[in-house]
């Protein structure tokens, strides 16, 4: 899933009132076309869309534009139905961060951590 602010495209300071403070922040806003498009030239595909307002972003309602992707490329059923290992997917749909030792492991570990804190053995 990806979340991101909605808003015409591009970044824009912000001048929030926060804490007591008065803040200057940079955020970059997005639409749905020019980011939908990014997505899927990065080989995602993008199989469900929802926008909400929640929160304030410089004293204005915050639009927020929610993306819900796959990983193309990963879109099929394996043979028989089997579990398909974890780290030969995390290879292919991150081949740069599975380049160094151990990086594909350790990100496989904090990937199914929460997973397994939350199972319960019936």
């Amino acid at each position: 899933m990806v979340s991101l602010k909605g808003g015409p495209h591009g970044a824009s300071l912000v001048t929030e009132h926060k804490h007591g403070r008065v803040l200057q922040r940079e955020f970059v806003f997005w639409e749905r076309e020019p980011f939908e498009g990014h997505l899927v030239q990065a080989g995602f595909r993008v199989i469900a869309f929802e926008t909400s307002m929640r929160g304030t972003t410089g004293g204005q309602p915050t639009q927020w534009l929610r993306f819900t992707v796959q990983v193309a490329a990963e879109d099929f059923q394996a043979k028989e139905f089997q579990v398909r290992p974890l780290e030969g997917r995390f290879r292919r749909i991150f081949p740069d961060a599975a380049r160094s030792e151990g990086s594909a492991d350790e990100a496989c570990r904090r990937f199914i951590r929460p997973i397994f804190a939350r199972a319960r053995v019936l």
